[in-house]
Protein backbone atom coordinates (compact mmCIF):
# COMPACT_ATOMS: atom_id res chain seq x y z
CA UNK A 1 0.00 0.00 0.00
CA UNK A 2 2.88 2.42 0.68
CA UNK A 3 3.96 2.20 -2.99
CA UNK A 4 0.49 2.21 -4.55
CA UNK A 5 -0.52 5.61 -5.94
CA UNK A 6 -3.17 4.77 -8.52
CA UNK A 7 -5.78 2.05 -9.01
CA UNK A 8 -9.26 1.63 -10.42
CA UNK A 9 -11.87 0.18 -8.07
CA UNK A 10 -14.94 1.33 -9.99
CA UNK A 11 -17.63 -1.19 -10.91
CA UNK A 12 -16.39 -3.74 -8.38
CA UNK A 13 -19.82 -4.09 -6.74
CA UNK A 14 -18.62 -2.44 -3.55
CA UNK A 15 -21.15 -1.44 -0.92
CA UNK A 16 -21.26 2.07 0.49
CA UNK A 17 -19.54 1.10 3.76
CA UNK A 18 -16.60 -0.50 1.94
CA UNK A 19 -16.29 2.40 -0.51
CA UNK A 20 -16.33 4.90 2.36
CA UNK A 21 -13.56 3.00 4.16
CA UNK A 22 -11.44 2.80 1.01
CA UNK A 23 -12.01 6.50 0.32
CA UNK A 24 -10.71 7.33 3.79
CA UNK A 25 -7.59 5.27 3.23
CA UNK A 26 -7.10 6.71 -0.24
CA UNK A 27 -7.35 10.27 1.02
CA UNK A 28 -4.94 9.62 3.87
CA UNK A 29 -2.31 7.96 1.70
CA UNK A 30 -2.81 9.88 -1.55
CA UNK A 31 -4.04 6.87 -3.53
CA UNK A 32 -6.24 7.45 -6.58
CA UNK A 33 -9.12 4.98 -6.52
CA UNK A 34 -11.14 5.72 -9.67
CA UNK A 35 -8.56 5.28 -12.39
CA UNK A 36 -8.08 9.01 -12.83
CA UNK A 37 -4.51 10.21 -13.09
CA UNK A 38 -2.90 13.23 -11.51
CA UNK A 39 -2.36 14.97 -14.83
CA UNK A 40 -5.87 14.37 -16.17
CA UNK A 41 -7.93 17.48 -16.95
CA UNK A 42 -11.17 15.89 -18.17
CA UNK A 43 -12.83 12.77 -16.74
CA UNK A 44 -15.76 11.14 -18.53
CA UNK A 45 -17.60 8.46 -16.56
CA UNK A 46 -20.89 8.81 -18.45
CA UNK A 47 -23.04 5.79 -19.35
CA UNK A 48 -21.13 3.30 -17.19
CA UNK A 49 -23.86 2.15 -14.81
CA UNK A 50 -21.94 3.55 -11.86
CA UNK A 51 -23.49 3.14 -8.42
CA UNK A 52 -23.30 5.24 -5.22
CA UNK A 53 -20.13 3.45 -4.07
CA UNK A 54 -18.40 4.35 -7.33
CA UNK A 55 -19.27 8.01 -6.85
CA UNK A 56 -17.78 7.88 -3.35
CA UNK A 57 -14.47 6.69 -4.83
CA UNK A 58 -14.53 9.38 -7.51
CA UNK A 59 -15.29 12.01 -4.89
CA UNK A 60 -12.33 10.84 -2.83
CA UNK A 61 -10.03 11.47 -5.78
CA UNK A 62 -11.54 14.91 -6.40
CA UNK A 63 -10.64 16.02 -2.92
CA UNK A 64 -6.92 16.03 -3.60
CA UNK A 65 -6.53 15.84 -7.39
CA UNK A 66 -5.45 19.28 -8.60
CA UNK A 67 -6.09 19.40 -12.34
CA UNK A 68 -9.45 17.84 -13.33
CA UNK A 69 -11.65 20.73 -14.47
CA UNK A 70 -14.44 18.78 -16.18
CA UNK A 71 -16.26 15.76 -14.74
CA UNK A 72 -18.99 13.90 -16.61
CA UNK A 73 -21.10 11.43 -14.64
CA UNK A 74 -24.27 11.51 -16.71
CA UNK A 75 -26.57 8.51 -17.14
CA UNK A 76 -25.49 6.48 -14.14
CA UNK A 77 -27.19 5.52 -10.88
CA UNK A 78 -25.21 7.31 -8.20
CA UNK A 79 -28.36 8.37 -6.33
CA UNK A 80 -28.48 10.58 -3.27
CA UNK A 81 -25.55 8.85 -1.55
CA UNK A 82 -23.29 9.41 -4.54
CA UNK A 83 -24.44 13.00 -4.94
CA UNK A 84 -23.72 13.68 -1.27
CA UNK A 85 -20.17 12.39 -1.70
CA UNK A 86 -19.59 14.51 -4.80
CA UNK A 87 -21.01 17.52 -2.96
CA UNK A 88 -18.53 17.05 -0.10
CA UNK A 89 -15.71 17.03 -2.64
CA UNK A 90 -17.08 20.21 -4.21
CA UNK A 91 -16.64 22.01 -0.92
CA UNK A 92 -12.87 21.60 -1.01
CA UNK A 93 -12.02 21.01 -4.68
CA UNK A 94 -10.47 24.18 -6.10
CA UNK A 95 -10.32 23.45 -9.84
CA UNK A 96 -13.49 21.66 -11.04
CA UNK A 97 -15.45 24.07 -13.25
CA UNK A 98 -17.92 21.77 -15.05
CA UNK A 99 -19.95 18.97 -13.42
CA UNK A 100 -22.51 16.82 -15.23
CA UNK A 101 -24.84 14.67 -13.10
CA UNK A 102 -27.82 14.23 -15.43
CA UNK A 103 -29.99 11.11 -15.16
CA UNK A 104 -28.66 9.73 -11.89
CA UNK A 105 -31.71 9.14 -9.66
CA UNK A 106 -30.72 12.10 -7.51
CA UNK A 107 -33.55 13.21 -5.26
CA UNK A 108 -34.09 15.94 -2.71
CA UNK A 109 -31.40 14.70 -0.30
CA UNK A 110 -28.77 14.82 -3.02
CA UNK A 111 -30.02 18.22 -4.13
CA UNK A 112 -29.74 19.55 -0.57
CA UNK A 113 -26.12 18.39 -0.36
CA UNK A 114 -25.24 19.93 -3.72
CA UNK A 115 -26.95 23.17 -2.72
CA UNK A 116 -24.87 23.36 0.47
CA UNK A 117 -21.73 22.81 -1.59
CA UNK A 118 -22.71 25.57 -4.00
CA UNK A 119 -22.84 28.02 -1.12
CA UNK A 120 -19.12 27.61 -0.50
CA UNK A 121 -17.72 26.41 -3.83
CA UNK A 122 -15.92 29.20 -5.64
CA UNK A 123 -14.96 27.64 -8.99
CA UNK A 124 -17.79 25.55 -10.49
CA UNK A 125 -19.40 27.43 -13.40
CA UNK A 126 -21.51 24.73 -15.13
CA UNK A 127 -23.83 22.30 -13.36
CA UNK A 128 -26.11 19.74 -15.02
CA UNK A 129 -28.75 18.12 -12.87
CA UNK A 130 -31.31 17.37 -15.58
CA UNK A 131 -33.42 14.20 -15.64
CA UNK A 132 -33.19 13.44 -11.94
CA UNK A 133 -35.87 13.30 -9.23
CA UNK A 134 -35.26 16.62 -7.55
CA UNK A 135 -38.81 18.01 -7.39
CA UNK A 136 -40.02 21.29 -5.84
CA UNK A 137 -38.19 20.86 -2.51
CA UNK A 138 -34.87 20.21 -4.18
CA UNK A 139 -35.38 23.17 -6.49
CA UNK A 140 -36.04 25.38 -3.49
CA UNK A 141 -32.75 24.55 -1.77
CA UNK A 142 -30.82 24.98 -5.02
CA UNK A 143 -32.53 28.34 -5.44
CA UNK A 144 -31.38 29.41 -1.98
CA UNK A 145 -27.83 28.47 -2.92
CA UNK A 146 -28.06 30.54 -6.10
CA UNK A 147 -28.77 33.60 -3.99
CA UNK A 148 -25.27 33.44 -2.53
CA UNK A 149 -23.29 31.55 -5.19
CA UNK A 150 -21.17 33.92 -7.25
CA UNK A 151 -19.71 31.63 -9.93
CA UNK A 152 -22.28 29.27 -11.53
CA UNK A 153 -23.17 30.66 -14.95
CA UNK A 154 -25.02 27.65 -16.43
CA UNK A 155 -27.61 25.49 -14.64
CA UNK A 156 -29.73 22.71 -16.13
CA UNK A 157 -32.68 21.38 -14.14
CA UNK A 158 -34.67 19.86 -17.02
CA UNK A 159 -37.05 16.93 -16.44
CA UNK A 160 -37.19 17.22 -12.66
CA UNK A 161 -40.87 17.99 -12.09
CA UNK A 162 -40.09 21.10 -10.06
CA UNK A 163 -43.57 22.53 -10.84
CA UNK A 164 -44.80 26.02 -10.07
CA UNK A 165 -43.39 26.05 -6.54
CA UNK A 166 -39.92 25.14 -7.71
CA UNK A 167 -40.11 27.70 -10.51
CA UNK A 168 -41.17 30.39 -8.04
CA UNK A 169 -38.15 29.65 -5.87
CA UNK A 170 -35.80 29.79 -8.85
CA UNK A 171 -37.41 33.06 -9.89
CA UNK A 172 -36.74 34.61 -6.49
CA UNK A 173 -33.10 33.58 -6.83
CA UNK A 174 -32.90 35.20 -10.27
CA UNK A 175 -33.88 38.52 -8.75
CA UNK A 176 -30.66 38.66 -6.74
CA UNK A 177 -28.28 36.31 -8.58
CA UNK A 178 -25.71 38.30 -10.53
CA UNK A 179 -23.85 35.61 -12.49
CA UNK A 180 -26.22 32.96 -13.93
CA UNK A 181 -26.46 33.52 -17.69
CA UNK A 182 -27.93 30.21 -18.92
CA UNK A 183 -30.91 28.51 -17.24
CA UNK A 184 -32.69 25.43 -18.55
CA UNK A 185 -36.02 24.33 -17.03
CA UNK A 186 -37.33 22.05 -19.80
CA UNK A 187 -40.24 19.69 -19.06
CA UNK A 188 -40.86 20.62 -15.44
CA UNK A 189 -44.65 21.00 -15.28
CA UNK A 190 -44.32 24.74 -14.86
CA UNK A 191 -47.69 26.38 -15.39
CA UNK A 192 -49.04 29.91 -15.40
CA UNK A 193 -48.05 30.69 -11.81
CA UNK A 194 -44.47 29.59 -12.35
CA UNK A 195 -44.29 31.49 -15.62
CA UNK A 196 -45.56 34.63 -13.90
CA UNK A 197 -42.88 34.35 -11.23
CA UNK A 198 -40.13 33.88 -13.82
CA UNK A 199 -41.49 36.82 -15.82
CA UNK A 200 -41.33 39.07 -12.76
CA UNK A 201 -37.74 38.01 -12.20
CA UNK A 202 -36.85 38.81 -15.81
CA UNK A 203 -37.96 42.38 -15.26
CA UNK A 204 -35.18 42.95 -12.75
CA UNK A 205 -32.53 40.34 -13.62
CA UNK A 206 -29.64 41.90 -15.53
CA UNK A 207 -27.46 38.88 -16.41
CA UNK A 208 -29.56 35.94 -17.70
CA UNK A 209 -29.11 35.73 -21.48
CA UNK A 210 -30.56 32.29 -22.37
CA UNK A 211 -33.72 30.75 -20.94
CA UNK A 212 -35.12 27.31 -21.83
CA UNK A 213 -38.78 26.71 -20.95
CA UNK A 214 -39.68 23.91 -23.41
CA UNK A 215 -42.42 21.45 -22.65
CA UNK A 216 -44.12 23.08 -19.71
CA UNK A 217 -47.76 24.18 -19.38
CA UNK A 218 -47.28 27.89 -19.81
CA UNK A 219 -50.11 28.53 -22.29
CA UNK A 220 -51.38 31.91 -23.45
CA UNK A 221 -51.61 33.40 -19.96
CA UNK A 222 -48.01 32.51 -19.20
CA UNK A 223 -46.93 33.82 -22.59
CA UNK A 224 -48.59 37.14 -21.82
CA UNK A 225 -46.60 37.75 -18.64
CA UNK A 226 -43.35 36.66 -20.29
CA UNK A 227 -44.10 39.04 -23.15
CA UNK A 228 -44.57 41.91 -20.71
CA UNK A 229 -41.20 41.10 -19.19
CA UNK A 230 -39.56 41.11 -22.63
CA UNK A 231 -40.70 44.68 -23.12
CA UNK A 232 -38.39 45.83 -20.35
CA UNK A 233 -35.76 43.09 -20.16
CA UNK A 234 -32.50 44.20 -21.72
CA UNK A 235 -30.34 41.06 -21.54
CA UNK A 236 -32.17 37.88 -22.65
CA UNK A 237 -30.99 37.10 -26.19
CA UNK A 238 -32.33 33.54 -26.57
CA UNK A 239 -35.76 32.34 -25.44
CA UNK A 240 -37.08 28.79 -25.91
CA UNK A 241 -40.87 28.45 -25.51
CA UNK A 242 -41.42 25.28 -27.54
CA UNK A 243 -44.27 22.87 -26.73
CA UNK A 244 -46.16 25.10 -24.31
CA UNK A 245 -49.72 25.20 -25.65
CA UNK A 246 -49.26 28.78 -26.79
CA UNK A 247 -51.96 29.78 -29.26
CA UNK A 248 -52.83 32.87 -31.27
CA UNK A 249 -53.38 35.06 -28.21
CA UNK A 250 -50.00 34.19 -26.79
CA UNK A 251 -48.35 34.78 -30.15
CA UNK A 252 -50.00 38.19 -30.40
CA UNK A 253 -48.66 39.44 -27.06
CA UNK A 254 -45.20 38.07 -27.80
CA UNK A 255 -45.35 39.91 -31.12
CA UNK A 256 -46.11 43.16 -29.35
CA UNK A 257 -43.04 42.61 -27.18
CA UNK A 258 -40.90 41.99 -30.28
CA UNK A 259 -41.82 45.42 -31.56
CA UNK A 260 -40.02 47.09 -28.68
CA UNK A 261 -37.51 44.50 -27.44
CA UNK A 262 -34.01 45.44 -28.57
CA UNK A 263 -31.92 42.42 -27.54
CA UNK A 264 -33.71 39.12 -28.30
CA UNK A 265 -31.97 37.49 -31.27
CA UNK A 266 -33.38 33.94 -31.14
CA UNK A 267 -36.99 32.95 -30.42
CA UNK A 268 -38.27 29.37 -30.48
CA UNK A 269 -42.03 28.77 -30.58
CA UNK A 270 -42.03 25.30 -32.13
CA UNK A 271 -44.87 22.84 -31.52
CA UNK A 272 -47.39 25.23 -30.09
CA UNK A 273 -50.87 26.00 -31.44
CA UNK A 274 -50.19 29.18 -33.38
CA UNK A 275 -52.45 29.65 -36.38
CA UNK A 276 -52.83 32.28 -39.07
CA UNK A 277 -53.86 35.08 -36.71
CA UNK A 278 -50.80 34.51 -34.55
CA UNK A 279 -48.55 34.28 -37.62
CA UNK A 280 -49.96 37.57 -38.94
CA UNK A 281 -49.15 39.25 -35.63
CA UNK A 282 -45.61 37.89 -35.73
CA UNK A 283 -45.30 39.17 -39.30
CA UNK A 284 -46.25 42.67 -38.22
CA UNK A 285 -43.58 42.54 -35.52
CA UNK A 286 -40.97 41.41 -38.04
CA UNK A 287 -41.61 44.55 -40.06
CA UNK A 288 -40.27 46.73 -37.28
CA UNK A 289 -38.04 44.43 -35.21
CA UNK A 290 -34.37 45.14 -35.85
CA UNK A 291 -32.57 42.45 -33.83
CA UNK A 292 -34.25 39.03 -34.16
CA UNK A 293 -32.10 36.82 -36.39
CA UNK A 294 -33.56 33.33 -35.76
CA UNK A 295 -37.26 32.40 -35.55
CA UNK A 296 -38.56 28.87 -34.99
CA UNK A 297 -42.20 28.09 -35.76
CA UNK A 298 -42.08 24.33 -36.43
CA UNK A 299 -45.20 22.27 -35.92
CA UNK A 300 -47.82 24.94 -35.44
CA UNK A 301 -51.11 25.52 -37.31
CA UNK A 302 -49.97 28.18 -39.73
CA UNK A 303 -51.84 28.08 -43.04
CA UNK A 304 -51.36 29.83 -46.35
CA UNK A 305 -52.65 33.19 -45.07
CA UNK A 306 -50.19 33.23 -42.16
CA UNK A 307 -47.30 32.17 -44.40
CA UNK A 308 -48.09 34.89 -46.94
CA UNK A 309 -48.16 37.50 -44.15
CA UNK A 310 -44.74 36.33 -42.98
CA UNK A 311 -43.48 36.45 -46.55
CA UNK A 312 -44.61 40.06 -46.88
CA UNK A 313 -42.79 40.93 -43.68
CA UNK A 314 -39.61 39.32 -44.98
CA UNK A 315 -39.68 41.69 -47.92
CA UNK A 316 -38.96 44.57 -45.52
CA UNK A 317 -37.17 42.80 -42.65
CA UNK A 318 -33.42 42.99 -43.16
CA UNK A 319 -32.09 41.17 -40.08
CA UNK A 320 -33.76 37.75 -39.88
CA UNK A 321 -31.40 35.10 -41.26
CA UNK A 322 -33.01 31.85 -40.06
CA UNK A 323 -36.67 30.86 -40.36
CA UNK A 324 -38.08 27.42 -39.55
CA UNK A 325 -41.64 26.66 -40.70
CA UNK A 326 -41.66 22.88 -41.07
CA UNK A 327 -44.77 20.89 -40.15
CA UNK A 328 -47.35 23.59 -40.69
CA UNK A 329 -50.24 23.66 -43.16
CA UNK A 330 -49.25 26.54 -45.43
CA UNK A 331 -49.68 24.60 -48.67
CA UNK A 332 -47.97 25.28 -51.97
CA UNK A 333 -49.08 28.92 -52.14
CA UNK A 334 -47.79 29.76 -48.67
CA UNK A 335 -44.52 27.93 -49.18
CA UNK A 336 -43.92 29.62 -52.53
CA UNK A 337 -44.57 33.06 -51.06
CA UNK A 338 -41.99 32.55 -48.32
CA UNK A 339 -39.41 31.09 -50.68
CA UNK A 340 -39.85 33.98 -53.11
CA UNK A 341 -39.48 36.50 -50.29
CA UNK A 342 -36.00 35.28 -49.38
CA UNK A 343 -34.82 34.41 -52.87
CA UNK A 344 -31.40 35.83 -53.46
CA UNK A 345 -30.58 36.34 -49.78
CA UNK A 346 -27.12 34.89 -49.39
CA UNK A 347 -26.78 32.60 -46.37
CA UNK A 348 -30.47 32.71 -45.39
CA UNK A 349 -31.56 29.46 -43.70
CA UNK A 350 -35.14 28.48 -44.56
CA UNK A 351 -36.86 25.23 -43.65
CA UNK A 352 -40.41 24.65 -44.94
Amino acid sequence: MSMLKNCNLLKKSLDIKSATMLAKIGAERGIMLSGMTRGQRQADFSNQNLQPADAILIASDLIFIAVVTTLYLGNNSIGDEGAIAIAEAMKVNAVLTELSLWYNNIGDEGAIAIAEALKVNSVLTTLRLDANKIGPEGAMVIAEALKVNVVVTELRLDHNDIGDEGAKAIAEALKVNAVLTNLSLLHNNIGDDGAKAIAEALKVNVVLTELFLWGNDIGDDGAKVIAEALKVNAVVTTLHLNSNNIGNEGAKVISEALKVNAVLTKLELDYNSIGDDGAKAIAEALKVNAVLTSLHLYGNKIGAAGAIAIAEALMVNAVLTKLYLLYNSMGDAGGKAVRDAVKGRSGFVLEL
